[in-house]
């Protein structure tokens, strides 16, 4: 199923670019990071102007599954007619793509660490023997990928085909 979802989500965080963070934010970002959304914002153009006020209070998220099919995100410079900017961005449905991969030089730091600090909530570190060594290992790699996952989005190599603007 493809679901991308646009929002005015009133919310502060420096994983989608905005400057301050408050706890609208982190209460978002700790609710993505449990859910398998992913933050389709890139850059820190503002996309709410009102009264010589700016800042990114939008998002646009979709499920991991489709995040590859998304291309040319953008905050559009056009008038809109609204306090709030266009986001433009193109759907491509009739692709050609190479294998989907995850960029490790390019995560959303703030959403791993939440991510992270969510898979490992309540646990405690005890190792008494072999097993609870590889148990805590197994338990902290896991932590691990989930918040590399979450904050790491899936690239896919150049689609050749047509896109739907």
């Amino acid at each position: 199923m493809a679901l991308i979802i646009r929002c005015d989500a009133n919310s502060h965080h420096t994983a989608w670019g905005c400057p301050d963070i408050n706890s609208k934010g982190e209460a978002l970002l700790e609710s993505l990071a449990s859910s398998n959304l992913v933050i389709l914002n890139r850059g820190n153009r503002p996309k709410f102007r009102s009264a010589g006020w700016e800042t990114i209070i939008d998002l646009m998220l979709c499920f991991q599954e489709i995040s590859h099919a998304i291309r040319g995100w953008r905050v559009s410079q056009e008038p809109s007619l609204s306090d709030h900017n266009q986001i433009h961005f193109a759907w491509s449905t009739n692709v050609q793509e190479g294998e989907p991969y995850r960029n490790p030089r390019r995560p959303e730091w703030a959403l791993y660490r939440v991510s992270q600090n969510w898979h490992l909530e309540g646990y405690t570190l005890s190792i008494k023997n072999r097993k609870d060594c590889e148990e805590a290992a197994v338990t902290i790699r896991t932590a691990i990928m989930k918040a590399y996952e979450a904050s790491c989005l899936t690239v896919t190599p150049k689609a050749r085909g047509k896109g739907m603007p």
